[in-house]
Parts: C-alpha cells; sequence; structure tokens
C-alpha cells in the first residue's frame, strides 16, 4: 500500500518517504517506493495533458537534434545519455509544476529555457577544445540563466519544478566547466576541486535530508546564491585568457568565500512549506 494518490504532492512524497524509512530502507521497501512513485507520476502526468504533450514533444526534438550531431561526431552520445536522463526526470515529476487546478498550462516559458540550457550542456565537452567555443557555451548559459528566473517571477509562473530544474542545470554546468578548465590547464586542479565540491556538498546534503529525515529538503537550501554564482562563473570564463591565473582564482575564491557567508546568514533550517 501506498500514500493516498489525491494528497498534495509534497505530502505525498512526506508520507512516502516516512514509510521507506520505518522499512528501514530494506530492498523490498525500495521495490515499492519506486512502484509507487512511477505511479503517482503518471497520476500527475495526466492532470497535466498539456504539460505533458509539451514535454513529450521537447524531448523528442532534443533526442533528434542530438541524434544528428552524433552522425557529425561520436562525442553525441554524452548529449544522448543526458538527455535521456533529462526526459526522464522531466517527464516523471509534472506534478512539481503545481498547476493541478490549471490542466490547460503547458510547461511555460521558462521552463523551456531551462531545459534548452540543460541540451547545450554537453557541448561544453567538446568545446573545450577551443576557449572561444568554451567561453561562447557558457556566456549562452548564463544569459538563460538569468532569463528563465525573471520571466518566471514576472508571469507569476514560479513552479517547485522549475526551481529544482534550475538549481540542477547550474550545479551540472558549474562543476563541468571547472573539470573542463583543469583538463585545459586553465585553472589548477585544486581550484576545480573546489568548485566541484562547492556544487556537489549540497547536493549529498539535500538527498540526505530527503531519505534520512523523510522530509523535503529545507527551503533555504534551495535559495540561489546568484552573486556568488555570478562572481564565480566569472573566474571560470576568464581563465581561457588569463596567462598567470591569478584573476581567475582570485574571483573563484572570492565566489567561495561569498557562497559560504550565505550558508551562515541564511536562518536555521526549516523543512519546506507545504
Amino acid at each position: 500500500m501506498g500514500a493516498e494518490p489525491r494528497l498534495p504532492g509534497p505530502d505525498w512524497t512526506r508520507a512516502e518517504l516516512r514509510g521507506l524509512k520505518a522499512s528501514r530502507f530494506r530492498p523490498r521497501a525500495w521495490v515499492r517506493f519506486t512502484i509507487n512513485s512511477c505511479a503517482r507520476s503518471v497520476y500527475d502526468a495526466r492532470v497535466v495533458p498539456r504539460a505533458l504533450r509539451e514535454a513529450v514533444g521537447v524531448s523528442a526534438v532534443g533526442f533528434l537534434g542530438w541524434a544528428l550531431l552524433l552522425a557529425v561526431t561520436p562525442a553525441a552520445v554524452w548529449g544522448l545519455g543526458w538527455w535521456a536522463f533529462v526526459s526522464i526526470m522531466l517527464l516523471t515529476h509534472l506534478g512539481m509544476l503545481d498547476q493541478q487546478d490549471e490542466p490547460g498550462r503547458g510547461l511555460g516559458l521558462p521552463n523551456l529555457l531551462s531545459l534548452t540550457r540543460a541540451w547545450i550542456l554537453p557541448i561544453l565537452i567538446p568545446a573545450a577544445g577551443s576557449a572561444a567555443a568554451f567561453v561562447g557555451i557558457l556566456l549562452a548559459a548564463l544569459a538563460t540563466d538569468g532569463l528563465d528566473g525573471r520571466i518566471a517571477r514576472a508571469t507569476g509562473r514560479e513552479t517547485r519544478l522549475g526551481k529544482q530544474l534550475d538549481h540542477a542545470t547550474d550545479y551540472v554546468i558549474g562543476g563541468l566547466a571547472a573539470v573542463l578548465a583543469a583538463d585545459q590547464g586553465w585553472l589548477p586542479v585544486w581550484v576545480a576541486t573546489l568548485i566541484v565540491l562547492r556544487f556537489a556538498l549540497p547536493v549529498l546534503f539535500l538527498l540526505g535530508s530527503y531519505f534520512w529525515r523523510a522530509d523535503l529538503p529545507p527551503a533555504e537550501m534551495l535559495a540561489s546564491d546568484r552573486p556568488a554564482g555570478i562572481v564565480g562563473a566569472a573566474g571560470v570564463i576568464l581563465s581561457p585568457f588569463d596567462p598567470l591565473r591569478l584573476i581567475s582564482i582570485v574571483l573563484i575564491l572570492v565566489s567561495m568565500a561569498m557562497f559560504v557567508a550565505g550558508l551562515v546568514r541564511r536562518p536555521a533550517a526549516r523543512p519546506a512549506p507545504s
């Protein structure tokens, strides 16, 4: 037995997580949790038919784009794998659109911009062979990052899905860009490691909170620290053109200090509101 399907998404999730924890995370409990989650995803998708059609269409167009690139370069196989992951996550989390009372609404422009940024992400790998191409991709990602949240707030279309998609894409792009910059010799390995940890540790904390506390992650931990992110991104973007790497390293270290200071200033963690 699972949680009542008609419960609001956050309440349903808490009920399922508590059941999983009460079963001491046994294999049978994980199987039941997975089956119930899939059933809930189907239920949520049926409530928002237009968003479902758009999600299927976006996924198909993305696959077509990467398939065409695969005909040009074998490196596109990474893009196909990544887009498969993105598509599965999108199609199974439509309930996070929070629009059960407005089934006629679609994904919305902000989410489409975030998905565009996610689609572009693997192009960074071959682009790292050229400083200009690498920086161009990062600047394009930053442009869509600034637009999606602003449009969502201006149009009143902020959703849990949009926030999660925005943060997840930012984290992956930031970590991947740091690794590629270090691989090209534009950044020291220890600086790239700091950047990866800056993105990885909050994710690990949130996963631990999600399963161990049997609750949604604290709302404060999901807040975006945009000023710190912009300063850090500037450091990575400048790194191919910084012969001594001093300016890039200083900017990245300043962004780390801003990020830590932001964590300290945030109020004590509280469960995300229902």
